[in-house]
């Protein structure tokens, strides 16, 4: 990375069994959770991309340089608050009312660094943030079961209907 080559390398994705060659720009290595992941410029889908660097192998620099464009601002790709989802779209904003049995444990984190908490006399809590990482943000409010209510945005409420839906299906109710 340092010396800025381009490399290729095999690659599965997580929904893969098998390994697909890649020609890549390496512009950032980030932890996110504790995994390691490379982010840059991916010459096959001529697009920025993210790896995880454990499902890649056998690496070979090809010898040619690259610069990294001026105007690569990581933060548009991924939000290290929420997840390492490549995903160049503006962020959107979200609002969570989580029960008042979540009130401690919600109230006494930093979900994300642009967040909004307030508690209501009810002891339910409401918090807003702003995440580009659609994926990671729709898991995490699938983990609190019935202790949240997606407020915002309405997209994210119709999905997690259709997943219960699904879910409910599949418990024969």
């Amino acid at each position: 990375m340092k010396s800025r080559c381009v490399v290729s390398f095999a690659y599965k994705s997580s929904g893969s069994k098998i390994f697909k060659e890649k020609v890549f720009d390496c512009y950032h290595v980030v932890c996110q959770k504790g995994n390691w992941y490379v982010i840059g410029f991916d010459h096959g889908t001529a697009d920025f991309r993210v790896f995880a660097l454990s499902r890649i192998k056998n690496i070979v620099p090809s010898g040619r340089s690259f610069s990294v464009p001026k105007d690569f601002d990581i933060h548009r790709h991924i939000d290290l608050n929420f997840g390492i989802w490549n995903n160049p779209e503006p962020p959107e904003e979200y609002e969570f009312l989580f029960s008042a049995k979540m009130a401690n444990y919600v109230l006494e984190r930093e979900w994300h660094k642009n967040q909004l908490v307030a508690q209501h006399e009810d002891g339910s809590v409401l918090l807003k943030f702003s995440s580009n990482q659609k994926k990671m943000v729709f898991s995490w409010a699938m983990g609190f079961g019935d202790s949240v209510t997606v407020i915002k945005p309405e997209r994210l409420r119709e999905e997690i209907r259709e997943e219960c839906r699904k879910m409910a299906g599949k418990y024969g109710t």
